[in-house]
Parts: structure tokens; sequence; C-alpha cells
């Protein structure tokens, strides 16, 4: 009887599975789950789950990805921009009425006061936190049919389109535009990821890798152990790449020479890994059921779900302070 109460105060019944109750992630560690249903906020690492902002009945605001920088959140939808301060208790919206030129909210970034928003009608930046906006010149280069994703790093801004990678290296006034003609695995880049002059562009057919900021293109395949050429997002933490692909989760701990492959065999709540974002040793793998976490680096994995207090099992973006 001991053992069976000490067992119950450990565990909690989920499915077929016991669960622990202790978070799979530091305890104090925020996490921002953006699912099919709206933005799901953890402040325990996983225990326990509050929707912040919710899609009403599947239409309304539409939400579409999620970051966060320096205590705020940033949430793209169809038509606005959402940031919030307070880890989601309270919201701003931004759109043509305020400031941005264009209602048509296509993809955003945000790193600390800076906000950049790529619309239907040009680049928009605000410097200081969206009290004030300025649009960029439009870009000299073939406008993309759609912005996928944003990235900022100095003065160096990253689109990721359905038609190529466009950098910016001062800050938005021209652009370059590279495609598979100039090495990427396909012109569709679904994500990306940028630190010093390493760039990364997850594509629809391999992980995309420069090491001299553009001039030249090394992409990872199945050929050498990525679990599938198609990349939905990437993350690079203290030089782990992380690639979230359609058949499971790869990591490289040398820089791309080998890859291991993670999938509902070692724990992952589905093989179809739509985003991934680490932290020191924790992983955090989104799917379409499920936000599986890792906090050893893969060793071990918890799936958190809409029976865990998500919004919806399917997870579309996760974001970390």
């Amino acid at each position: 009887d001991t053992e069976i109460a000490t067992m119950v105060s450990l565990y909690r019944q989920t499915g077929a599975r016991a669960k622990p109750l202790v978070s799979a992630a530091p305890a104090d560690l925020l996490v921002y789950a953006l699912t099919s249903k709206g933005l799901s906020v953890t402040q325990n690492g996983g225990l326990t789950w509050r929707t912040a902002l919710a899609n009403e009945g599947g239409q309304g605001i539409r939400l579409s990805t999620v970051g966060a920088s320096r205590g705020s959140i940033l949430v793209t939808s169809a038509s606005n921009l959402l940031l919030s301060s307070d880890r989601g208790r309270s919201w701003r919206n931004y759109n043509a009425v305020n400031g941005l030129p264009s209602n048509e909210i296509e993809a955003a970034f945000l790193s600390g006061s800076a906000i950049y928003a790529a619309t239907g009608a040009g680049l928009a930046l605000s410097a200081d936190g969206g009290s004030s906006w300025k649009t960029l010149p439009r870009r000299a280069v073939s406008a993309p049919k759609r912005v996928l994703r944003l990235f900022a790093s100095g003065r160096e801004v990253y689109e990721a389109t359905d038609r190529g990678l466009l950098i910016s290296r001062n800050g938005g006034e021209s652009w370059t535009t590279y495609t598979a003609a100039a090495g990427l695995g396909s012109d569709r880049v679904n994500d990306l990821f940028a630190v010093g002059r390493d760039v990364y562009a997850a594509t629809q057919r391999g992980l995309s890798v420069s090491r001299d900021d553009g001039a030249s293109w090394t992409t990872y395949t199945t050929a050498i152990g990525l679990s599938s050429n198609e990349v939905n997002g990437v993350d690079v933490v203290r030089g782990i790449i992380y690639a979230a692909t359609s058949r499971g989760l790869s990591v490289s701990r040398d820089g791309g020479a080998t890859w291991q492959s993670f999938t509902v065999s070692e724990g992952l709540a589905s093989n179809t890994v739509t985003c991934v974002r680490a932290a020191g040793s924790a992983i955090y793998v989104g799917t379409n059921k499920g936000l599986s976490i890792s906090p050893d680096g893969g060793g071990s994995w918890t799936t958190y779900t809409t029976a865990d207090g998500l919004a919806s099992s399917a997870v579309l973006d996760v974001a970390l302070p």
C-alpha cells in the first residue's frame, strides 16, 4: 500500500502512460506553445498550462507564429500583430490603423524593443516596441509570393519565403536573394536561423547551411542521415543543430557531419515535427499530436496535449524567452 501510494503521488495516468508530476524542463522556464486553437503558456516548464490567446471557433485571429524576447511576446495573425509585455495577460494590437503599411501580416520577429513585420505592402520596422513604425523600401528583387519567417541580428535581416531566402545586410535597405540556383536545397524556405556568418535554411529538400554569409551552401539530406528532406524548422544552440522534419527530429552535434534521429520510437508524440526550440540541454518539439519536451538532450521525453491544458494538441510554433 505504501508503494502504491508513493507511485500515485509521483505519477498521474495519461492514456496508457504514466506522466511525472514534475516538469520535463527547468521549473521556472516560460514556454509559449502556439497551437491551432490558441496560444498556451506555462511558467513551470510544462507542469501546468493556461490559454493566453484563443482562436475563436477556429476562425477570428488565425494565429500563425509566436516569438519572445526580454519578457515580451509577439504573435502573428493574418491581420494583426499582437504584443504582450505581461506574459500574455493583456495585448496590444498593431495593424494598418496604427502604423503598419497593411493589414496583411505574413511574418514578424521580435528582438528586445525592435519589431520587424513582413506585410503585404512591405517590411515595417519599429525600434521602440511598437510606439512608432517606418516602412522600409520595397525590395529591389522580385517580391516573393509569401514571407514564411523573419529573423534579424543587428543590421542583418533575413526573410524565409516560398521563393527563396532574402538577406539584407543594411537593416532592410537592400536585399540579396538566394534560391536553389545559388545552392539552397529548394526555393521554398520554411524557417531559418543565423549566428555570425552562419546561416541555416530549412527547405523542402533538405537543411541548407552557409558558413560564409551566403557565399556558398551545403545541403544536408536523408543521404547523410537527416530524418526527412522536408525540413519545417531549425534551431541552433551551442553549436548543436536541431532540424524539425516531417519524419522526426534530427540533431547534429558535429556541425552536420552526422545526425541522430528522434521519432515516436524514442518518445516523440508524432513523427510530424512542425517546429523545434532548444535551451541548454532541454529540447522543445512541436508536433501535430502534442508538445514533446526532453530535459536531457533527447535522453527522455514527456509529451503535453489538451489533456494537460494545451489549447490544442496541434502545435504550430514554440517560443522561449
